[in-house]
């Protein structure tokens, strides 16, 4: 690396380390401390790897010489090979050293050499009046010309590159009240140039007197743009994004090998056209501006399909407006899509990058439909060619529509807030049907000098090479394009969709209880949904939304809406009962012989032991249960002894009147008899 390459951008810790320059620190860790102990500025690195750089001309100015030095002796063997070399080369290595606002000056005099050197005397005389009239800003004299011209032939490029920057040493703005004004200016989004400069006179001068002896705010510009080039002021003072769009080297990518069809891009953007729309809850018209979801084939630039909102773009716009672009021209093998949330949904395209996400990722539509999903750089306007198409809309269609409002605040036209006021603007419903012709058949049929047009329009190339179509089954894309739940359980009233607050029924449910499953719904028409098993994506059934039945039914679709409901009701019970019609029942008997050698079967069979009393436990019952026993043993011997006398045979006297029963004393008796005082004792206590 040569010296101005090292010195064109600002510089890490490591960077200066790595130049080994004798006496200085050779570590990372030790430079940065020796950098920050001699309170050398720092900023934020722009550059991959992040960190902190420094500037080489805000080293101390010893560090500035030693490195020069150092330089000098390792570029010493190429010096000498430079002034051996043809002066063609001597001329190309002269010019990419020099700075921007000299090679401008080069530019313009290698221009006129190229055009003109042929030409001698009034020739070139003429030649130089009429270049002055075609570029009135770049004018040239015909005595200069004619001397530059000279001095080309015998010096080369020196000849024609600008003088500026030579007297850079002998400037007259300070060290210090520079250092002032480029920490003001080196910042993004600064002020302007001259108030930073106000801010450091003010800062340096005390007095009108010593104001008028300051240098003016030219001389810090020149001595600023003479260490450092436009493009890093650029970048300082307006941001990475910017920078990109104007000074980023450009990659040049090579269509030849992308087929028509093959390759899509999608993208949103908001139409810089106000329009009036009802949809507000208020139910008041209310003023938008609407959204653009589009399809574009990478190679011919046509818009395969797309659509307006007056809502927030979503991912339900991304997969209404694929399914419309696949119904009609196929799918393609890579989509290149944004970086935002709605493209990386779960539904679109598989979720965000994690180990967690394989299954859902089948279950998304590019999953499904085999597609690649390709995400562009983040706020890289030039990795989504769609983005240029945008400012076609903008500058072709927006611009001459009533209601522009500017792509920001300083765009924004005075006469947008009197088309307002005066209702000029278009409605939601008129602008729409404008805007989709204006894409079908302005943007898609307009022809075009690109390099990959060359004179064709967006139709032209995509029916000159779109030859091979991807078709999928129409059924198969809308299932694959529908919006996919999470996981879900199916219950006795169906599956319970609580994000949504709605149940989806149908009899077939009643096969699959308590089944995992996740439904997949058309995101206008959420009233059926595609039901598949949570475990392996099978297909089972389509169930609709269960709507409550009237808690009185009075109108007859109230009472049509009960009599469904009870009809399901009852096939449900039929259903149920089915199985038992098929069942060989046992007869009670048969049941309960079985029960008991079941328990002789699984019973242990231990026998009973003999139990002895140890403890006769007495309580305040005691004398009356023996009491009642007693009571009831005498009344029943009482009782059978009645019963005998009632029953037997009577002795008789000369009347014939009963004397007395003859009685036989059987065992009964004579016990009763015999235990007469024993049974009396115990009824006494």
């Amino acid at each position: 690396m040569d010296f101005d390459t090292f010195i064109s951008v600002p510089r890490t810790a490591l960077e200066y380390a790595q130049l080994e320059v004798p006496g200085y620190p050779v570590s990372k860790f030790r430079m940065r401390e020796q950098l920050h102990k001699e309170r050398v500025p720092r900023y934020q690195n722009q550059r991959r790897g992040g960190g902190y750089v420094y500037c080489f001309h805000e080293l101390p100015k010893k560090w500035q010489e030693d490195i020069i030095n150092h330089f000098q002796t390792l570029n010493q063997n190429e010096i000498e090979i430079h002034q051996k070399t043809s002066s063609k080369e001597l001329d190309s290595i002269i010019y990419a050293a020099a700075p921007e606002y000299n090679k401008r000056k080069a530019d313009k005099y290698l221009a006129l050499y190229n055009d003109y050197a042929h030409l001698k005397g009034n020739a070139l005389k003429d030649a130089i009046e009429k270049y002055n009239q075609e570029q009135p800003e770049q004018k040239a004299s015909y005595s200069r010309v004619k001397a530059a011209f000279k001095e080309y032939e015998q010096s080369g490029i020196v000849a024609f590159l600008g003088k500026y920057g030579k007297n850079l040493k002998n400037t007259t703005v300070p060290d210090d009240a520079f250092e002032h004004w480029k920490g003001l200016i080196w910042n993004e989004g600064a002020p302007s140039y001259e108030f930073c400069w106000k801010i450091t006179a003010s800062a340096h001068c005390a007095t009108k007197e010593q104001l008028s002896g300051f240098p003016t705010c030219d001389a810090f510009l020149r001595r600023l743009r003479a260490t450092h080039t436009e493009s890093q002021i650029y970048l300082a003072r307006y941001g990475q994004k910017k920078w990109s769009q104007k000074y980023a080297y450009s990659i040049d990518r090579d269509l030849s090998n992308v087929q028509a069809g093959k390759v899509w891009v999608c993208d949103h953007a908001q139409i810089d056209d106000l329009v009036s729309s009802n949809k507000s809850k208020a139910k008041r018209e209310k003023v938008l501006a609407p959204w653009y979801t589009g399809w574009r084939d990478f190679k011919t630039g046509k818009h395969l399909a797309g659509d307006l909102y007056e809502d927030s773009p979503n991912s339900d716009h991304i997969l209404q407006t694929f399914y419309h672009a696949a119904l009609k021209y196929g799918i393609p093998d890579i989509v290149l899509v944004d970086n935002g949330r709605d493209f990386r949904a779960k539904d679109v395209t598989g979720g965000r990058k994690s180990s967690k996400l394989d299954a859902e990722k089948a279950r998304s539509t590019m999953g499904l439909l085999g597609i690649k999903v390709i995400f562009a750089i983040p706020f890289c306007a030039q990795s989504k060619p769609i983005e240029r198409d945008f400012r076609k809309i903008k500058e072709w269609f927006a611009k001459m529509i009533p209601g522009y409002r500017g792509g920001h605040v300083l765009e924004r036209p005075e006469k947008l807030a009197r088309e307002i006021k005066a209702g000029k603007i278009l409605s939601f419903e008129e602008y729409k049907p404008r805007f989709d012709r204006f894409i079908t058949e302005v943007l898609n049929k307009m022809p075009s000098k690109g390099k990959a047009l060359n004179g064709l329009s967006p139709d032209d190339l995509w029916n000159q090479e779109n030859i091979i179509k991807r078709t999928v089954d129409k059924d198969s894309l809308k299932l694959c394009c529908m919006r996919s739940s999470k996981t879900m359980t199916i219950g006795r009233h169906g599956i319970r969709d609580s994000e949504f607050g709605v149940t989806y029924f149908d009899e077939w449910l009643w096969n699959h209880p308590r089944a995992k499953v996740y439904l997949r719904r058309d995101p206008r028409d959420f009233n059926e949904a595609w039901v598949f098993n949570a475990d392996t994506d099978e297909y089972i059934g389509k169930a609709f939304i269960r709507k409550p039945v009237a808690a009185f039914a009075e109108t007859p679709i109230e009472k049509e809406s009960l009599k469904q409901a009870i009809g399901i009701r009852r096939r449900q019970l039929k259903l149920e009962k089915e199985p038992g019609a098929s069942v060989i029942r046992q007869s009670t008997d048969v049941i309960l012989e079985n029960m008991v050698a079941a328990a002789k079967l699984f019973g242990n069979n231990v026998e009973e032991q003999t139990q002895n009393v140890s403890e006769l436990v007495r309580t305040p019952y005691d004398s009356m249960a023996i009491e009642q026993r007693a009571a009831k043993k005498i009344q029943q011997y009482k009782n059978d002894h009645e019963a005998r006398i009632l029953s037997a045979t009577w002795a008789t006297d000369e009347q014939g009147r009963k004397i007395k029963p003859l009685l036989k004393l059987d065992s009964d008796f004579e016990y009763y008899y015999q235990h007469q005082e024993e049974l009396q004792s115990i009824v006494n206590g």
